[in-house]
């Protein structure tokens, strides 16, 4: 096994997903990643800004509904 570079879809960057970074992954049962750091962490940002602005409407609507 040797390090693999990867080109994020995202940005256009070049990233090495290392020997050891492929080892957890398979440890793990996980699928290598397509974005380099930068851009996963920009996206779970954006997931979870997401699921907080459904989860805020909901609980209006459940205390909606309550009343």
């Amino acid at each position: 096994m040797s390090d693999k570079k990867i080109t994020c879809p995202e940005c256009g960057i070049e990233f090495t997903f290392t020997v050891g970074e492929q080892e957890w992954f398979q440890e793990r049962n996980l699928v290598e990643p397509k974005y380099c750091s930068d851009c996963r962490k920009k996206r779970k940002e954006r997931r979870e800004a997401q699921n907080h602005d459904g989860q805020h409407f909901n609980r209006q609507e459940n205390d909606q509904k309550a009343a």
